[in-house]
């Protein structure tokens, strides 16, 4: 009786931890980098227009995650291919992650700390005027 009582308490934490689980990888800085050596990787920046004018990762896409149609602006990306997502400090590029996986995307790699930390490692940014 005991022993059930205990398993019935603890019910609720082990429910609750399995549905946590991401469906996307949190990479390190240099993971990340060494990650964008493959040609096939799509490069999906969740930060505002304004902010990817300012610099941006080389071949990155500007989807602002706060956008109204940032669900209809994945679709133009290819499921099938890896996604490899980013923001200013890591918070956007998880919530990102979150709604590509549940887009039906299977390889998605989350730039764990953002573009603060690449520019702090010295990894290359490009500026846009668009």
């Amino acid at each position: 009786m005991k022993n059930l009582f205990l398993l019935l308490m603890l019910l609720p934490f082990i429910g609750g931890s399995c549905s946590q689980q991401k469906n996307y990888q949190s990479m390190s800085t240099p993971e990340f980098q060494q990650l964008l050596s493959d040609d096939a990787i799509q490069i999906v920046d969740a930060r505002t227009p304004e902010e990817y004018r300012q610099g941006h990762i080389e071949k990155a896409v500007n989807m602002d995650i706060k956008s109204l149609d940032f669900d209809k602006q994945i679709q133009a990306l290819d499921a099938g291919k890896p996604v490899a997502v980013y923001c200013k400090g890591g918070v956007r590029s998880k919530k990102a992650a979150d709604k590509l996986s549940k887009a039906g995307f299977k390889k998605i790699y989350d730039l764990d700390k953002g573009l603060d930390d690449w520019i702090k490692h010295n990894y290359p940014v490009v500026k846009s005027e668009k």
